[in-house]
């Protein structure tokens, strides 16, 4: 039988037991009895008397008793609810209390104590195990995580490539949220937050029985927040609103609605200034300096280079329909359908670099800058529009049976999933070329421009200066230049056989799963007018666009094992693949992208000690990523282009600890240990043999939660963390690029022109526009030398510290002259190539981070009360992190909560 703290979820009835347990590292939790629910339930209410509707025992989930909050079972790693210290891999499940009593409200806070976990700057994405990802499953389905602490059971994370279960994957792992359900009484919560920061929150739900029958049950849930960041005019604005339905007739079947909108309105928290200065590069065959990165400009941390102006928004609205029928003890069928759409659209403001010696012909001599202007940043305004749209639909058959001694669950899964997505980028172009304006620092609002601002020759003063920038509401004639306007449709049709066998009361559990699937791409590419060469795998299709459509396919697997060699302690070995479909066309080839694919294994010990109060997981795993895709800025063109570029690697280290060291104390940590390498960047080659920007080689935590459960002080409780990231590389982009070309006739000149003819350019790759006549390309000597810190030339096909007084070709080879007596004339595309001016050398520094709580439970007839205080970032550390934008400072919050 359910205990009223597992099924209320909050803290009054319970507090005889941990109840604010802060459930990040939920491992290896020993699993209680099958108790068939939908989930842990964690924010229903604490009256001892609501219980979630009672779903089918198939697909159950189901908490730990003597755990409080710790879950036991999971859903995400096999599609079927599986103990967690049994399965074959590496499972996180953080809580909703959890959220709750260290006040974490986004993706980053939450997941900061999963090993492996690092944060990212752009909303909805992180990085596990090393590898990027955007992509969240909300209730097993693909989208961006807009989801609110409101309607959050749990969030379950699988880590490592496993494709063989949900298809298209990165190679790090998944993350799923949960989202609660309907109960069968009444119950409710609403919640108020305050604090630095101008935070606001508040949040209601409701839950319970909609007809006297009991077949009939609701859930709705809204919330509303408000705060700002630590970064000068950066803040967030969010709404969302949730209704879900649940029909069921009887014990064996159910029916479900979930309706949801989220709205997410942000001035973004930006990358801290980078300071770049004159200096000569290696590969500068003359005495022309380069604009170099060095660093991060520290000291303006706080400094918001975009000003108030910048922002993101995001709306999404989503539907989903889920059926459940048992049959029989043998036979279990569920089936969901999702589809969602995504206005998306931002107005930028600003590039984010620091020019502490001003622009201009600057004079270095010897390193040393001897005529500075005035520290400047620069301003390129720019707005997108990244509309979204798509679905999916899965079909789960479960059968249970026994074969000779072993327990079969065999899952049939057909499923499918779109997405389709619009590009457009505009930008203001005055008399040729986007426009550019340098302002100084803190005097951005200065209207006059000529004391405070450096305007290129070629701005127009009908933008605006600095942050007083003419935004395209306000005047859209002026963002006159389309420089991406974009297509592309995935379609994913998938099919999978997922067998588990259980032999000796569950002693030894075999796993094995096959997928295939089957993916049709479209993309257009509106930029450019459809010239292209069919191919077998290509098909061009008439004017405005270049468009294509492909398909492909692949196999993925996995295959795992969990012996428990004596009691309480499981070996587990786990090998699996997965793959990514990448709508793109490769802009060298011209030829669609193949598939992203990778491969990795886990293996470690599950302990489960002293009466299930010591969970301890220790593992080693190792990924390798293939074909991924990189953007960037052609030199030629000026377009950006995706490459293919390479492989990628990471290996590493996790432990997670849970201790339940008396029934009022709990301890648990983390350690994540990550070594990731670009092992083969092909066309940006300077990047081989570096690390992998974002990922910080070790990530560490440990949390700790004390009630008072007796005496006059009952109901009292404390939570404290701490954190430790080392340091990471920050993402600047893909480099420098120069375009070697023939010398000047004047030392330290730039000005030397050549001309490729445009008859000869290659429409069919995608990268450049028709044009009618020459196109007229910048060169400058470059010399072969090789990087600092591979070794690798960049361009390997030529001798090593070459003097390239020519331009070079897409690989590596130098062109030739149309005519001899006509110099600076070559025939062919010239390409330029990508070194490192620095930027693989700004980190964030390693940084420690942490927080306290207390708080206060008491009852007043049904009635449950929590008044708690949060300090986030105790010691008010100064850090950045991800692409170097600024951590959060020091924080004090307050909250009130009411159950019924």
């Amino acid at each position: 039988m359910k205990t009223p703290c597992l099924l209320a979820g909050g803290i009054a009835a319970c507090a005889g037991l941990v109840v604010f347990a802060p459930s990040a590292l939920a491992q290896t939790a020993a699993p209680t009895s099958a108790v068939p629910t939908a989930n842990s339930s964690a924010n229903s209410s604490n009256s001892g008397q609501n219980e979630e509707v009672v779903t089918l025992p198939t697909f159950e989930v189901t908490g730990d008793m003597a755990h409080g909050y710790v879950a036991s079972q999971t859903t995400t790693g096999t599609r079927i609810a599986s103990n967690i210290n049994e399965l074959p891999f590496d499972v996180d499940v953080v809580t909703q209390p959890m959220f709750k009593d260290f006040a974490d409200f986004d993706l980053n806070s939450q997941l900061r104590f999963v090993a492996g976990f690092s944060p990212s700057e752009s909303f909805g994405q992180y990085q596990l195990r090393g590898f990027a990802s955007s992509t969240e499953l909300v209730d097993g389905f693909r989208r961006i995580g807009l989801v609110d602490n409101v309607d959050i059971d749990r969030v379950e994370i699988i880590k490592g490539p496993d494709a063989s279960i949900y298809g298209a994957i990165q190679p790090g792992g998944v993350v799923n949220y949960v989202t609660a359900q309907p109960t069968t009484t009444p119950d409710g919560e609403y919640s108020v937050t305050a604090g630095g920061e101008n935070l606001f929150r508040s949040s209601l739900w409701s839950s319970g029985p909609l007809n006297s029958a009991g077949t009939l049950f609701y859930r709705i849930s809204g919330a509303y927040q408000y705060n700002n960041y630590g970064e000068d005019f950066a803040s967030t604005k969010t709404g969302f609103e949730s209704i879900k339905l649940l029909y069921k007739p009887d014990a064996n079947t159910s029916l479900s609605l979930d309706f949801e909108h989220d709205e997410y309105y942000q001035h973004p928290f930006n990358q801290v200034l980078t300071v770049t200065e004159k200096r000569t590069m290696p590969w500068a065959g003359n005495n022309v300096t380069e604009s170099q990165y060095y660093g991060m400009a520290l000291n303006l941390l706080d400094y918001d280079f975009a000003g108030p102006q910048s922002y993101d928004v995001y709306r999404m609205t989503t539907g989903t329909v889920e059926f459940e029928h048992n049959f029989n003890d043998v036979w279990n069928l569920k089936f969901g359908a999702n589809a969602f759409k995504q206005p998306y659209f931002d107005q930028l403001v600003g590039s984010g670099a620091y020019y502490p010696y001003g622009t201009g012909n600057v004079t270095v001599v010897n390193g040393a800058v001897t005529n500075a202007f005035t520290p400047e940043v620069k301003d390129q305004p720019q707005v997108d529009f990244k509309p979204q749209k798509g679905g999916g639909a899965q079909l789960d058959n479960l059968f249970k049976f026994k074969t000779g001694p072993a327990d079969n669950k065999l899952l049939i899964t057909a499923d499918y999933y779109n997405v389709d997505q619009r590009l457009t980028t505009l930008v203001p172009d005055i008399n040729g070329s986007q426009a550019t304006d340098y302002y100084a620092l803190y005097s951005p609002y200065n209207p006059s421009g000529a004391s405070y601002y450096t305007p290129q020759t070629t701005w127009n003063s009908a933008m605006g200066y600095g942050w007083n920038t003419t935004l395209y509401s306000t005047d859209p004639s002026l963002y006159n230049a389309l420089t991406t306007d974009q297509w592309t449709d995935s379609k994913d049709y998938g099919v999978m056989g997922h067998e588990t066998l259980s032999f000796l009361d569950n002693r030894v559990i075999l796993l094995a799963g096959g997928r295939w699937d089957y993916v049709r791409n479209q993309v257009a590419n509106y930029n450019i007018p459809a010239n292209g060469t069919a191919t077998s795998l290509v098909t061009t299709e008439p004017n405005p666009s270049q468009a294509f459509e492909y398909t492909a396919s692949d196999w993925t697997y996995q295959l795992g094992a969990s012996v428990e060699v004596v009691k309480g302690v499981h070996l587990f070995a786990n090998k699996s693949t997965a793959f990514n479909p990448q709508p793109q066309l490769d802009s060298d080839t011209g030829l669609p992208l193949p598939n992203n694919t990778s491969n990795g294994y886990d293996a470690g010990v599950k302990i489960t000690e002293m009466g299930d109060r010591l969970n301890l997981t220790l593992d080693r795993f190792a990924i390798n990523e293939y074909n991924l895709a990189q953007t960037e800025t052609d030199p030629v063109s000026g377009q950006r282009d995706t490459i293919l570029s390479g492989q990628q690697t990471a290996k590493g280290y996790e432990a997670n600890l849970s201790y339940q060291v008396s029934n009022d104390l709990l301890v648990q940590g983390d350690l994540g240990y990550t070594t990731t390498d670009t092992s083969d960047s092909q066309r940006i080659t300077f990047l081989n043999d570096l690390a992998v920007r974002r990922v910080p080689r070790t990530n560490s935590g440990l949390q700790v939660t004390y009630h008072v459960s007796h005496g006059p002080a009952k109901g009292l409780f404390f939570v404290v963390d701490g954190s430790y990231t080392t340091k990471s590389l920050v993402n600047l982009g893909s480099g420098k690029s120069i375009i070697p070309g023939p010398a000047g006739t004047t030392s330290g000149s730039t000005s030397t022109m050549y001309y490729v003819p445009s008859q000869n350019e290659t429409y069919a790759t995608g990268k450049d526009p028709k044009l009618t006549g020459e196109v007229k390309i910048t060169g400058t000597p470059f010399i072969n030398a090789p990087f600092p810190g591979s070794g690798i030339l960049p361009y390997p096909n030529l001798p090593a510290n070459a003097a390239l007084n020519y331009p070079i070709s897409a690989l590596g080879q130098p062109l030739t002259l149309v005519n001899a007596s006509t110099p600076g004339v070559y025939s062919g595309e010239a390409e330029g190539v990508f070194v490192d001016d620095g930027r693989e050398f700004n980190f964030n520094a390693p940084y420690a981070l942490f927080d306290a709580g207390m708080g206060y439970t008491w009852k007043t007839g049904r009635f449950t009360h929590t008044l708690q205080v949060n300090v986030k970032n105790l010691l008010n550390r100064k850090y950045t992190y991800g692409s170097g934008v600024p951590g959060n400072p020091f924080q004090v919050s307050g909250s009130y909560y009411l159950n019924w």
